[in-house]
């Protein structure tokens, strides 16, 4: 594997000509098969020592040879990896920090801890290997929803994004709360999903409460029974929902939800795609093709390392 990409090598050289700024790793670099890893911020004049985080056992600030690191032979002919997902805005004594209070730099790597109301959102894309398994003794109690990307987003370099519970808007209703997740509701902007405006209501009634969420009609909607029974209505139509229960229509402007006796929902609201997909265990494409190129990447450990 090339270890370093004409890019990353610039700009590790341009990190080198800044020796007191704390700059923020570049590369990562990982033994696939057990101890070593190496985070470098800058890269010498002579195209082979580079300064960042190294752990071989314990996380440490230094320097490191590149030549070395591309020299080390592992078993079944292969050799220290790129990370080619690793992206970070830390400074690298940051970084030094979290990994001694760890005691490594995988254990300060990309775990993130969610508080009761919380919206995590992973963008897959192009495939990243990832793990959410909660911590040992947490107990997780949450909705996971998959959704489709657009074709030409497909192959996106993967992200995702942390929304706390405290920075989501409550809009009121009768006797009901609506929390904006995501998109727009009711005149009000919420944080906004990438690559497709979809809006997400998380939606609490009382006993003989309503709420109405006024959004595009060109918007189809997806709606999910949480807890409780309630009534919805729109245009002409309504639906009762009840406990795991989800319906699905479009052409709505207002939407209406009323609970003689209490209920929680959740509404998806988004553009169609119009679009297929294919999905083979884990991962989803627009065809088989596809579906065998990103297998083939994931063989290949392409799609980076649960640090």
């Amino acid at each position: 594997m090339n270890l370093l990409t004409p890019e990353l090598r610039e700009r590790l050289l341009a990190n080198g000509r800044e020796r007191d700024v704390d700059h923020v790793p570049v590369v990562k670099f990982f033994n696939p098969f057990g101890a070593g890893v190496w985070l470098a911020s800058e890269l010498d004049p002579d195209g082979d020592i580079l300064f960042g985080l190294a752990d071989l056992g314990y996380p440490e600030l230094g320097s490191f040879s590149l030549e070395e690191l591309a020299s080390i032979r592992l078993p079944f002919g292969m050799g220290i990896e790129r990370d080619i997902l690793f992206q970070t805005e830390t400074p690298v004594s940051t970084w030094a920090e979290a990994a001694r209070r760890a005691g490594s730099i995988r254990g300060a790597g990309n775990d993130v801890d969610l508080a009761p109301g919380d919206l995590y959102w992973f963008k897959a894309a192009q495939g990243a290997i990832h793990n959410e398994a909660p911590r040992p003794g947490a107990r997780t109690h949450a909705l996971q929803v998959f959704v489709n990307l657009a074709e030409e987003n497909r192959h996106d370099a993967p992200s995702a994004f942390h929304l706390a519970a405290k920075d989501i808007p409550k809009l009121p209703g009768d006797r009901a709360t609506a929390r904006l997740v995501l998109g727009e509701s009711n005149g009000v902007a919420g944080a906004a999903a990438p690559d497709i405006p979809l809006t997400l209501l998380d939606i609490e009634i009382q006993a003989g409460g309503r709420f109405t969420h006024q959004g595009d009609s060109r918007h189809h909607a997806w709606i999910l029974g949480v807890k409780g029974t309630s009534t919805v209505s729109w245009n002409e139509s309504t639906a009762e929902l009840t406990t795991g229960k989800a319906i699905a229509f479009a052409g709505a402007i207002d939407i209406s939800f009323f609970s003689a006796q209490g209920a929680h929902v959740v509404l998806f609201r988004g553009p169609p795609l119009r679009q297929a997909f294919v999905q083979r265990g884990p991962f989803a494409m627009g065809n088989a093709a596809e579906l065998d190129a990103v297998e083939a990447d994931y063989r290949a450990g392409r799609l980076g390392s649960i640090d």
